[in-house]
């Protein structure tokens, strides 16, 4: 009988948790990204040698801009 007040209690406890935790807020779009766009059936570029080409991105995270904050001398 112990045993189930002790997981009574914990569920008890982990929704309390649960209401309890911050949600995160939803990441706005940056729209001064530059990103190269993919396209069905675009031809691919074959090379040979070494050349710089632009890339193709198909996936990028969450990029974002943080202030640089200096921790020096007052």
């Amino acid at each position: 009988m112990q045993y189930v007040i002790m997981i009574i209690i914990q569920i008890v406890m982990m929704i309390i948790q649960w209401a309890m935790s911050p949600r995160p807020k939803g990441a706005k779009p940056d729209s001064n990204l530059d990103v190269t766009p993919v396209q069905s059936g675009a031809p691919m570029i074959v090379i040979f040698g070494d050349v710089n080409v632009d890339p193709v991105t198909l996936w990028y995270g969450n990029p974002m801009s943080k202030p640089i904050m200096s921790g020096g001398k007052k």
